[in-house]
């Protein structure tokens, strides 16, 4: 995202007062970045991101995605984004294929990996997305744990894929969403990640309706606020993975609050 084109599309759609462009949260962040005196990174496949030691180990972060197709790509696409726009065929700012920028990055210390997956999604393009991050010469280690990618749906989901990346039966770590009638993972992927590996465990349960209602007093309340205030979907947990390196021990998992085994998600 630090072409020139992005750039342009920024500058061009940044100001737009919608909830529906995404150039404006892009704008926010960027002048956010300038005020902290912060100094950014820019990450391409195979670049490690940080080195350093624990228990007399090397630990090492190395991002796995994108690579040079992926960015040729995403370039393009927002050149033909302001093609359209300042030549006035479109009026509407799009969101072409977000995942396939997703940053995908493999943490290993010695012969234990864990692999951040981030939002990436599969393609027909043998460059792009997962395809594209096999392509890495930096994978060398399989990795035990495993964030799932975009909430354990479909479309990030490739067992051929994950065997090469992945020990047998790895512990997974998945993240649900849940907006307006979507809700993710499906019970459809439910029974596929359980299949895949038995160590898999969720943050919490979308399918619960456990949100408090808000007495008529707070609503009240909040209305003459003129906010507009969003009430979460659904309540948060926590997924905590231990391993004392020390000492060599076996791998833990932990659960707080409303993570469980993904086997206890009951679907209603």
């Amino acid at each position: 995202m630090n072409c020139a084109e992005y750039k342009c599309f920024i500058g061009f759609n940044g100001d737009i007062p919608s909830q529906f462009n995404p150039a404006r949260a892009f704008k926010k962040l960027i002048d956010y970045i300038k005020k902290s005196n912060r100094r950014l990174k820019t990450v391409v496949q195979d670049k490690v991101l940080f080195r350093g030691q624990i228990a007399g180990k090397d630990l090492i972060l190395t991002a796995l995605s994108p690579n040079d197709a992926t960015i040729n790509y995403f370039q393009q696409t927002q050149l033909k984004e302001l093609y359209n726009i300042t030549g006035g065929i479109e009026k509407s700012i799009t969101k072409p294929e977000p995942n396939l920028q997703s940053i995908v990055s493999l943490l290993t210390i010695e012969d234990f990996g864990v692999l951040f997956g981030a939002d990436l999604e599969l393609t027909k393009d043998a460059e792009l997305g997962w395809q594209g991050v096999l392509q890495s010469k930096m994978i060398s280690q399989k990795a035990s744990i495993f964030k799932v990618p975009h909430h354990g749906s479909e479309n990030g989901f490739d067992k051929d894929i994950w065997n090469r990346l992945l020990t047998s039966n790895p512990n997974l770590g998945i993240t649900p969403i849940k907006t307006g009638r979507t809700i993710l993972p499906n019970p459809t992927m439910i029974n596929e990640l359980l299949n895949y590996a038995s160590n898999s465990h969720i943050t919490t349960n979308p399918y619960t309706d456990d949100a408090p209602k808000h007495s008529h007093d707070v609503r009240r309340a909040i209305k003459s606020t003129k906010l507009n205030i969003k009430k979460l979907s659904y309540k948060l947990g926590h997924i905590r993975f231990r391993k004392d390196f020390s000492a060599c021990t076996l791998l833990s998992c932990e659960l707080f609050g409303t993570a469980s085994h993904l086997s206890e998600l009951v679907v209603v």
